[in-house]
């Protein structure tokens, strides 16, 4: 993944024209958003991979007692969402990243115009960071398409039962999907540490001096570590069900194309989508994403938004919008 892309999810908690896209009373920045929900029809088996706290809170009856996910074989004991464990490992690497940064600082606190902070060295005292975060955002991710692939077969028999047709089994995540997910944890890791660290080195020369830059670190490191890693946890996860579901469909046969399923409350982006894409207007190839990465969507209120990145169901990060799938060909 290019820098290009991987600055998509870093500067995302920065992004204002999504201040009210970040579920539950979530604050940033002195920011505080509104809770939205994922499309009726898909709710329950999104909940089950993408909630966090405050989702599972409110939908506390939609909750399996063990809170797994919509593939319960997954695990029997642990009571966490994919989305969950992705937001635990995340903020951890990110802590970790932080203590680093302010150990790597002179030690001269009076000291201002910082230059010299070297960034392969950072990163090679980081390699345990990066392994520990990459094994588990495999696992994670790898757990959110299986939950997807789950969802996808289940959703896709609802329609055929009521056509009278047999019902298809799920097969499970294939060796591809396995792939995409272990890709996907890599550029997440790359995100989170390298570009963190590229970050820091690239901006430390300031005018500040290091006991201000330590002071700065600190302070934003609990509220912005948290908010981005929910970011990173929702959107990924999101994306992840999605790869899942898409995979499951291919197999059928059943399902070759998909529509737009827009959420409550969601963006102008969005209902930008919905009005080319939503049921009863234009179909596209189940696995083609909706926006894609270098085009310019036009809000329904005339705002613009770059894409930064292919996105088969969501458009933008903490989306929760969805797809479903058009008319089955038989």
């Amino acid at each position: 993944m290019s820098r290009f892309e991987s600055e998509f999810l870093i500067e995302a908690i920065d992004d204002r024209e999504f201040k009210d896209q970040e579920p539950g009373e979530v604050q940033a920045k002195g920011k505080v958003s509104q809770a939205y929900e994922w499309p009726e029809a898909t709710r329950k088996y999104r909940l089950m991979i993408e909630g966090l706290d405050d989702d599972l809170i409110r939908h506390k009856a939609e909750v399996p007692d063990n809170g797994g996910d919509a593939d319960q074989n997954i695990r029997k004991r642990e009571r966490s969402t994919p989305a969950q464990r992705i937001r635990s490992a995340v903020t951890e690497a990110l802590q970790d990243v932080n203590k680093v940064l302010l150990s790597e600082l002179p030690k001269n606190t009076k000291a201002v115009g910082v230059t010299k902070v070297d960034a392969t060295k950072i990163l090679k005292r980081l390699t345990k960071a990066k392994g520990k975060l990459l094994k588990k955002l495999v696992k994670a991710f790898q757990e959110a398409a299986s939950g997807g692939s789950a969802a996808g077969i289940e959703r896709l028999n609802e329609m055929l039962r009521g056509d009278g047709i047999q019902a298809v089994t799920d097969s499970g995540i294939t060796k591809i999907l396995a792939e995409v997910s272990k890709q996907r944890a890599k550029f997440i890791v790359d995100s989170v540490i390298d570009d963190t660290v590229k970050r820091f080195s690239d901006g430390i020369d300031t005018g500040e001096s290091t006991d201000q830059i330590a002071r700065r670190l600190r302070e934003q490191n609990e509220a912005l570590t948290m908010a981005r890693a929910e970011v990173i946890a929702r959107t990924e996860s999101a994306a992840s069900y999605h790869d899942g579901q898409i995979a499951a469909w291919k197999q059928t046969g059943f399902v070759t194309k998909k529509h737009f399923l827009k959420a409550g409350g969601a963006c102008q982006y969005c209902q930008a989508v919905e009005n080319e894409f939503g049921e009863g207007k234009k179909s596209i190839p189940i696995d083609e994403p909706f926006v894609k990465a270098g085009s310019t969507i036009v809000g329904s209120k005339g705002g613009k938004m770059n894409i930064k990145r292919d996105m088969q169901g969501t458009v933008h990060p903490n989306c929760r919008c969805d797809f479903l799938a058009a008319e089955p060909e038989r």
